[in-house]
């Protein structure tokens, strides 16, 4: 028996569940994989592992930065590879953003 769910039910099925399993079997039919985001937390761990793996990502970009740019050119395989790690940390960043508290701004 199949049931259609309102769209717009989905967020308290899915708080109430405290899963996306629905979710991924509706996103599964169509061919989609679902990534949730970061649960917010007033736990202060998620932020202080966030802020040391900031720390080390930076780092290492801050060096392969001085690498690429010690020759005075920036190739395009130096271009991709700097966007990737860019991109990483970028990800990071928004990862710790999610996990702040609600309303939180």
């Amino acid at each position: 028996r199949r049931y259609s769910v309102p769209l717009d039910a989905l967020p308290a099925i899915i708080d109430a569940l405290d899963n996306t399993d629905i979710l991924r079997a509706i996103a599964d039919e169509v061919g989609l994989e679902v990534t949730p985001k970061t649960r917010p937390t007033s736990s202060p761990v998620a932020l202080e592992i966030g802020v040391w793996d900031l720390l080390g990502h930076a780092s290492s970009i801050g060096s392969e930065v001085r690498r690429v740019v010690e020759d005075g050119i920036v190739t395009t395989e130096e271009a991709t590879r700097l966007r990737t790690s860019l991109g990483a940390l970028r990800d990071l960043v928004e990862g710790m953003m999610a996990r702040l508290p609600r309303g939180a701004a």
